[in-house]
């Protein structure tokens, strides 16, 4: 359930300077309208059988190495300590994971009930070591050999006709996972650009429409690559899953808690990410100009 949360919005920054003209806008799903004091518990006690402060550490190490990539493709002499402090700043763990509790809330808004099963859901033992065996290969997926290797895997059981590899896919289309990755991907472009436009970090300016030609162009690698990162994180992360129980996962995903619980966490870190991308962006405008992080 958290395989949608990726460090994937990874900003790709070779046609910024130069793009070419026309596109529709990405567009953020819009929020519920808040449900108060129940809905607010309702997503902190999601946040907590999901182990929301374990995975936003993850993102956190994500998020840094994603800053070090704009900085080497970006900033002069790749932005130096002060970039990665100010990166650090914005992917603080604790600010990471009180903003998608507060987004959440709001994605959840005036009916926090329908999500109590699937909180009971991930608050079982077989929900914990969901979570435990998601986050343990999010960690995992930090190391750029293991995630060749797995990818290699993945293309093996591809040739073989390997059943573990089609219920994975399955998983991913109930789930709707490429599609969330690729819009959440695309809006996390379309911030940072703003932020860089917003802090003046080109001369000349750079229309809307331009950033979105630019932001739309990526669509189609981001989406392959959406679907490479996916398939092998799951692979290594359902591996220990004995057949029935992937497809008991499957089946409660498919269930209307289940597709509750991935729409309402879907807004909230589409909005999450969004806001810390425009956030990149400024920063990174700031360091462009020669002002002080």
């Amino acid at each position: 359930m958290i395989a949608r949360y990726l460090a994937l919005a990874g900003i790709s920054l070779l046609a910024v300077l130069g793009p070419d003209a026309g596109a529709g806008r990405a567009e953020t799903p819009p929020a519920t309208a808040a449900g108060g004091v129940a809905a607010q518990r309702m997503a902190h006690a999601l946040a907590d059988v999901i182990a929301l402060g374990e995975l936003a550490e993850v993102m956190r190490l994500e998020g840094l190495r994603q800053a070090a990539e704009i900085g080497r493709e970006l900033l002069p002499g790749g932005g130096g300590a002060a970039w990665l402090a100010e990166a650090g700043r914005l992917y603080d763990a604790v600010q990471l994971r009180a903003a998608v509790v507060a987004a959440l809330a709001e994605a959840i808004g005036e009916k926090p009930g329908a999500l109590a099963p699937a909180r009971d859901f991930f608050a079982s033992d077989f929900g914990q070591r969901i979570v435990a065996l998601e986050i343990g290969a999010r960690r995992v997926l930090l190391d750029d050999a293991t995630e060749a290797t797995l990818r290699e895997r993945v293309a093996a059981m591809e040739a073989a006709g390997d059943p573990r590899l089609a219920a994975v896919r399955r998983f991913m289309a109930v789930n709707d996972l490429v599609e969330f990755n690729v819009a959440g991907g695309l809006n996390a472009h379309y911030a940072f650009y703003s932020g860089l436009i917003e802090g003046g970090a080109f001369e000349g300016g750079v229309s809307e429409a331009e950033i979105l030609a630019d932001v739309w162009s990526q669509e189609e690698t981001l989406r392959e690559e959406n679907v490479a990162w996916l398939e092998s994180f799951l692979v290594l992360a359902y591996g220990p899953l004995e057949d029935a129980e992937l497809e008991a996962y499957i089946a409660f995903s498919a269930s209307e808690a289940g597709q509750q619980l991935n729409r309402a966490l879907a807004a909230a870190f589409d909005r999450t990410f969004v806001t810390l991308s425009r956030g990149l962006g400024l920063a990174a405008a700031r360091h462009l100009r020669g002002e002080e992080l």
